[in-house]
């Protein structure tokens, strides 16, 4: 395997941001004069040189909200100021369910030389956009809760769209509700926007916005320098042309067809530039990337299957944002030491405790040389299950030979690989086997099972599969515990969605399993859904129906007893959590002595201190010791694939809707 990396800043902003209940992009006001002065043209000498802006917006009429009869006008008053330049009114009705509310416009900014041919939203082809909005401004308390939240998740959507179908660092943005406007920077730390500006009076603002933008290069603009369009009829576009034809065997022939679906007709293409350890530029070409994770705010990965263009072969390229190795780079350099343990199977030094700097996103490729397959496209529950268990055992090295948590067990990661192995009568068969990655943002263990650093507790994990403990903040360092607990998710995740069972309501379950969320005291934590799951230990749909799998004939599905196998266990450690909360709360409210006794004792006899049941006392603490290592959960589910009854045709399909239109919910 090997690894590149390629890193440049994500945003100028330093300072705190904030982000509201409405919405989970972070926002920052500034003034228009920071705004502006980091938006560096190519010439300060062009800078003394700017026109007039005086009376540039008479032709608005005062008052005017329509956004309908101002668009053109705000935009026939600007365009001389964009030489070079043209706007583009965008449909973005496609974008968007029906049902919302389409009385904005969209404008986008369009290099003249490269003009869209209609009318549809070309996200990755408009340099900026202006949308114009009628009402109150969403930034302010002038739009009500329901309403706020709504345009403003559309808001960072266009951001979303814009830079994920592009290669950006940022994309700018004014948003004008009649004679007002404000100035936006998007980025992968959110939002950075000035304060509401009538425009109108203070014309000179949006005159030096609109000037400068003209004038500065693409990579200020936001393009990534790193990546440059493949135009058709060169060397590399007959390149990749060439590749879709390439000769494989049978068994990684899916790597060629992903490629192929990757450059199909109207699919921009790529070459992306990687630096290897040996500060070497190498290539790799790709086109629409296989897997995207949603959202503005975070990490942006796209993975793609990609061509090497010195050697000719397919690889797997990963494209993402992470934290800056100012920041992360002792900690970083210590995994990758631990990882080069493993290989002589032995254990490394140990290391320091991590700083508490504060966050900042680089940019970051990583291109590895096994293309393995998405885990969804799993043929049967068994097989499922089986490669789950090999990804679990790949955990299990990593922590008992390294030392290290991987900190993000999420699907994207967790990937399906083939493999030839010799049968017991000699027959070599093939077989697909998992294979856990992403290991960039893992963490060292300093003490049993938890891993450095109480400050990468919020990075670690993708929200929807991280663990209980980690969303409600119950402990301040990961633990091998929260790591096997996103592993159950995971596999909640693909067996509810693609496997027989009994409901065909999974849409409203996986919203409200997945993405749902609690907000009280200014903080998010986890939503009620899988909060109610561990404390009953049981999965139930939303009309409180047990999930069951269904089996085969009078068989029951082995799924079902894994589910509640792993249930009474996570049961049992969030009853350890809460009695030690409880001590924590014992202690601060005064009666120091009592909590001091208890605190000295073993669980089980604080559990009787504390009059609860001594057979339940036992029980939990025994049900929550099994996800201490690794390998209980390891051997329930090997034992399951080896011994159970499995259903030969148990998958039918994604059962979860492809037009279902997500929204974090707020329990």
């Amino acid at each position: 395997m090997q690894n590149f990396s390629a890193g440049s800043p994500t945003s100028f902003v330093t300072h705190p941001t904030y982000s509201t209940e409405q919405s989970h992009t972070k926002c920052v006001e500034v003034s228009h004069r920071l705004f502006l002065d980091y938006m560096p043209v190519n010439s300060g000498k062009i800078m003394l040189r700017q026109p007039n802006y005086k009376d540039m917006f008479r032709a608005i009429p005062d008052g005017e909200r329509s956004a309908g009869k101002l668009y053109p006008l705000f935009c026939k008053s600007i365009i001389g100021m964009c030489s070079g330049y043209k706007f583009h009114y965008c449909d973005t009705k496609h974008n968007f369910p029906n049902n919302w509310r389409q009385t904005n416009v969209v404008v986008g900014l369009y290099k003249t030389s490269d003009p869209p041919k209609d009318c549809s939203a070309h996200w990755d082809g408009h340099r900026m956009w202006v949308e114009f909005k009628e009402g109150g401004d969403p930034f302010s308390d002038e739009v009500g809760g329901p309403m706020r939240k709504r345009f403003l998740e559309r808001l960072s959507s266009h951001a979303e769209m814009a830079m994920g179908r592009a290669h950006r660092t940022h994309i700018y943005t004014v948003l004008v509700i009649g004679t007002f406007a404000r100035l936006i920077r998007w980025d992968r730390s959110g939002a950075v926007m000035t304060d509401k500006l009538q425009y109108k009076e203070h014309p000179e603002i949006l005159g030096e916005f609109f000037w400068r933008f003209a004038r500065m290069t693409d990579e200020v603009q936001g393009y990534d320098a790193t990546a440059q369009l493949v135009h058709p009829g060169t060397k590399l576009y007959r390149l990749m042309d060439r590749m879709t034809e390439k000769k494989l065997p049978e068994l990684l022939d899916y790597i060629r067809t992903e490629f192929q679906k990757s450059i199909d007709a109207g699919c921009c293409r790529y070459q992306l530039a990687v630096e290897d350890k040996e500060r070497v530029t190498r290539h790799f070409l790709v086109g629409r990337p296989l897997h995207t994770t949603p959202g503005l705010v975070g990490r942006g990965t796209r993975s793609y299957v990609a061509v090497d263009v010195e050697k000719e072969v397919f690889v797997h390229l990963k494209d993402q944002w992470r934290y800056a190795p100012d920041e992360d780079g002792g900690q970083v350099t210590a995994t990758q030491e631990a990882w080069n343990a493993i290989v002589q199977g032995t254990r490394p030094p140990g290391a320091g405790a991590h700083s508490d700097q504060p966050s900042k996103l680089v940019h970051y490729r990583l291109v590895e040389e096994e293309v393995g397959r998405p885990l969804s496209e799993f043929e049967t529950g068994v097989e499922l299950v089986k490669v789950i268990s090999d990804c679990i055992m790949a955990h299990e090295d990593a922590v008992i030979l390294a030392r290290v948590l991987h900190g993000d067990i999420s699907p994207g990661n967790m990937l399906m690989y083939p493999m030839h192995v010799a049968n017991q009568q000699g027959f070599t068969q093939h077989m697909w086997t998992g294979l856990l990655n992403d290991w960039q943002h893992s963490a060292l263990i300093i003490k049993p099972c938890t891993a450095a650093g109480t400050s990468r507790i919020a990075r670690m994990g993708t929200r929807q599969f991280v663990s209980r403990a980690i969303l409600d903040r119950d402990v301040r360092q990961p633990t091998i515990e929260d790591d096997l607990e996103s592993f159950f998710y995971v596999l909640v995740y693909y067996s509810v969605r693609y496997l027989k069972h009994n409901s065909k309501d999974v849409a409203s379950f996986m919203l409200d399993f997945f993405d749902s969320y609690s907000f009280s005291n200014g903080e998010y934590s986890c939503g009620c859904s899988k909060r109610s799951t561990i404390e009953i230990a049981a999965l139930k749909w939303t009309n409180n129906r047990e999930i069951v799998f269904t089996g085969e004939g009078s068989h029951p599905h082995p799924l079902n007893n894994i589910v509640a196998t792993i249930l009474l266990w996570l049961q049992g450690r969030y009853r350890v959590i809460d009695h030690d909360r409880h001590l924590c709360e014992l202690s601060s409210s005064g009666t120091h002595s009592q909590a001091k006794r208890l605190s000295d004792t073993r669980y089980a006899d604080a559990m009787m201190v504390e009059a609860i049941d001594d057979c339940n006392a036992a029980q939990f603490s025994k049900a929550a010791s099994n996800l201490n290592e690794d390998r209980a959960m390891r051997v329930l589910l090997l034992r399951a694939v080896t011994s159970a009854n499995w259903p030969h045709n148990d998958k039918v399909g994604d059962q979860l809707l492809k037009n279902c239109a997500f929204r974090k919910m707020r329990c």
